[in-house]
């Protein structure tokens, strides 16, 4: 046989056992070598045999074999060392692997225990010319060991009979509680603790709980909720009935952040247990909390109505009652003594309260500020009553984490009820501050959405809230506030979307919020945020992609899914959707029909409203061109108002929208120097706000005037100016449709998204 053929075969081998790993063709070469099947002969080169090599090999094909059959081959103390430093990870520091030495000698008296550094030294180094292990520093110069691939992890960890894991996982965990402690390594404690947890000894089952409870909370608050789960978990193994005598708050706590943390993993059978336990064993106080919990259950699998029903019979059990029937009057009178109550109050005065210690109380305002967000979906009529009741109780008792939203709340319902704007800011900022000071995590992402959301909205640019509610969604989702934080997507959303955020970017960050809500399993602000996200794939051009029939929206109706029917919030948000869409496209009678099919809706007063009534105006007046219809006259005239009732609260918004709906109202009463120069400042005033589709909206209607006029050039210079600002928001399929009618061309349906 030739040697070059030799040579192949050898290699082709290698290469068919190690999948052409470097590291492993090291390792195959220095085991054939060690088996005396690669030898070096007398006449210096090497030699071996195929045959012998394929029938004689340990390693089976297999990488992880080879390694544990050099392993197996190492003295037993340095094998088992290898076993133990698996249990760990691929990387184990000098100081645990101290304390793995001592464990694994435990086994061999031959060796002293003051010689565990010299042993754990001699260990690494023969670990490492084996080329099994490496050592290295990290970025704060600790040392520390680390296996050189996964293969040789999974050959040391192969070591351990699966019989005898759960025993070794538990020693280690015990004996790094006892060297090394949990405060330094309290993942790593709780991680071999948990691997083991069903033999921890009755002596060590509370220390092993509460252990368990630190490692959950500190993965709850870094919004690893997984994991969180997993340790809750743990930890309630851990206790007996007993211990809710015994270790009350223990239990307790476990249960209760168990229980939250569940809701957000979607561990529907793990809640309805646990909450099960709690109503049942906790104190009368701390039932109320467990209250407030099962409603987050409630909302989370979209039970508003029982979730609501459920928090107003917990607060008539301490005493917090409203009436069955809701009138007028019962706003009114509460709103006056709420009023009273917070004359002269500013945020020194009120950090200066003392904090609540009543646990009743301070359960109720949780259920209150938990009613308050539910009230809008379910009863908006009782939203005001709930707000000023959460704010009458602080004010009466004292400081608590709730007192900033109870404050922006009572901001925001100062708007609906029309008062001055300048009021609603001042009580903003006073909620703000308040959060600020108190710093508490829970409430901050609920803050900044009633503030940001709904108050400022009004009092500055759009685009500047809308990156504090960026953030606020942020903050939530490391609190674990998802309803809040999704929440202050979507307001983010819209906001951005209005305020000319070119469409790429917002499609970027609605996709990243349709996927939370999608994890979260939050169905209303999931459908809600896919119509929103179905309209800028429209107007991108993207007619491939589709987020859901009941968000589609196309041809001449407007369908609605059965699950979305009951509601009102998802119904108004995809037909508010529709008009915008269908006005920029020019379908005109749909964006009416659409309209009047909404006329009577309740809408919030939010600034969003105002922005559809302006859509609404603006598609009542074509069609009032088209047909001279008088009902499309009043139907814009009445929406107009609202424009400008709008325009008084929030001017830096809504004055380019006024200027623009006066010129389009203008042309309609023929007073056309006066539309022209509507005209102008209307486009003036978009281009300084950068709200781009509305300063391409502006030179298109103007381009149509001059059209209708006569003007050819005119017309033309608007609508190319139009077209080109479309194309830089984004908008390919509007950008196609002027280019079309500026050429004089028919429009190509195909480069045209359906509305």
């Amino acid at each position: 046989v030739k040697r070059a053929d030799l040579c192949g075969a050898l290699s082709n081998y290698l290469c068919r056992v190690t999948n052409g790993n470097p590291l492993f063709v090291r390792q195959q070469i220095v085991s054939l070598f060690d088996d005396g099947l690669l030898r070096f002969d007398s006449s210096s080169q090497w030699t071996w045999d195929m045959a012998e090599i394929e029938k004689k090999c340990k390693l089976h094909g297999d990488i992880v074999s080879a390694i544990t059959y050099k392993m197996k081959r190492l003295p037993s103390i340095l094998q088992h060392i290898l076993m133990l430093c698996a249990c760990i990870g691929t990387r184990v520091g000098h100081d645990v692997l101290n304390v793995l030495v001592r464990v694994g000698i435990s086994r061999d008296q031959s060796y002293n225990n003051k010689d565990i550094k010299a042993l754990a030294k001699k260990a690494t180094s023969v670990a490492t010319q084996e080329g099994l292990m490496v050592q290295s520093n990290d970025v704060k110069g600790v040392g520390f060991v680390e296996f050189v691939h996964d293969s040789a992890h999974s050959a040391a960890y192969s070591l351990i009979r699966p019989e005898e894991r759960a025993s070794c996982h538990l020693q280690l965990g015990l004996a790094l509680l006892k060297y090394l402690g949990s405060k330094t390594h309290l993942l790593l404690v709780a991680t071999q603790l948990a691997r083991g947890y069903k033999l921890i000894p009755e002596e060590e089952r509370i220390a092993a709980a509460k252990i368990f409870l630190r490692a959950g909370y500190d993965f709850q608050t870094a919004t690893a909720f997984l994991d969180a789960h997993f340790f809750y978990a743990r930890g309630i193994s851990m206790l007996r009935n007993l211990d809710w005598a015994s270790n009350y708050w223990l239990s307790c706590d476990l249960y209760m952040k168990a229980s939250e943390v569940a809701i957000i993993t979607k561990a529907h059978d793990d809640v309805d247990k646990w909450l099960g336990i709690l109503l049942l064993k906790t104190t009368v106080d701390d039932q109320f909390t467990a209250q407030c919990i099962k409603i987050k259950f409630l909302v989370s699998i979209e039970e508003m109505d029982a979730a609501f029903d459920l928090g107003l019979k917990a607060l008539a059990g301490v005493g917090v009652k409203f009436p069955s029937h809701i009138l007028p009057l019962h706003t009114l009178a509460a709103f006056a003594k709420t009023r009273q109550l917070m004359r002269g109050k500013s945020s020194a005065k009120l950090l200066q309260r003392p904090v609540i210690s009543d646990k009743r109380i301070g359960a109720a305002l949780r259920l209150l500020d938990n009613l308050a967000t539910l009230s809008l979906k379910t009863k908006p009529k009782m939203l005001p009553l709930i707000c000023f009741r959460s704010l009458q109780l602080n004010l009466k008792h004292g400081m608590s984490p709730y007192m900033p939203n109870a404050v922006a709340w009572y901001g925001a319902i100062h708007l609906l009820l029309g008062f001055p704007l300048a009021e609603a800011c001042k009580l903003g900022d006073i909620a703000l501050s308040i959060q600020d000071q108190l710093g508490s995590a829970e409430t901050k992402t609920h803050v900044i959405f009633l503030c940001h959301g709904a108050i400022f909205s009004f009092a500055k640019k759009i685009a500047d809230c809308a990156s504090h509610l960026r953030n606020g969604f942020v903050y939530g989702l490391k609190s674990g506030d998802i309803p809040h934080a999704l929440m202050c997507s979507y307001f983010h959303g819209v906001i951005s979307f209005h305020s000319g955020q070119k469409l790429s970017t917002l499609s970027a960050s609605l996709d990243k919020y349709r996927s939370v809500a999608s994890e979260f399993n939050t169905v209303t602000m999931l459908r809600a945020n896919q119509c929103l996200q179905q309209a800028v794939v429209n107007l991108i051009g993207r007619s491939d992609i589709s987020y859901g029939e009941h968000a589609l929206l196309k041809g001449d109706t407007f369908d609605i899914d059965d699950s979305s029917k009951h509601n009102a919030f998802v119904t108004e948000q995809m037909k508010c959707t529709q008009i915008m869409l269908a006005y920029i496209f020019g379908n005109f009678a749909l964006a009416l029909n659409v309209a009047e099919d909404i006329q009577n809706m309740k809408r919030r007063k939010w600034i969003s409203f105002y922005f559809i009534e302006f859509f609404r105006a603006m598609a009542s007046l074509s069609m009032f061109q088209s047909s001279n219809n008088k009902h499309h006259l009043r139907i814009s005239e009445h929406c107009m108002k609202m424009v400008k009732k709008g325009h008084k609260k929030s001017p830096i918004n809504l004055s380019l929208y006024v200027y623009l709906l006066d010129a389009e109202y203008s042309v309609i009463k023929k007073k056309y120097k006066a539309a022209e120069k509507l005209y102008y400042v209307a486009i003036e005033q978009a281009a300084i706000a950068g709200v781009i589709q509305i300063h391409a909206l502006a030179c298109e209607r103007f381009g149509y005037y001059h059209m209708l006029h006569g003007n050819g050039d005119m017309a033309l210079e608007q609508l190319r100016t139009a077209s080109t600002l479309y194309l830089t928001w984004g908008s390919k399929p509007k950008h196609s449709m002027l280019l079309a009618l500026i050429k004089g061309q028919p429009i190509d349906d195909d480069a045209v998204v359906k509305v």
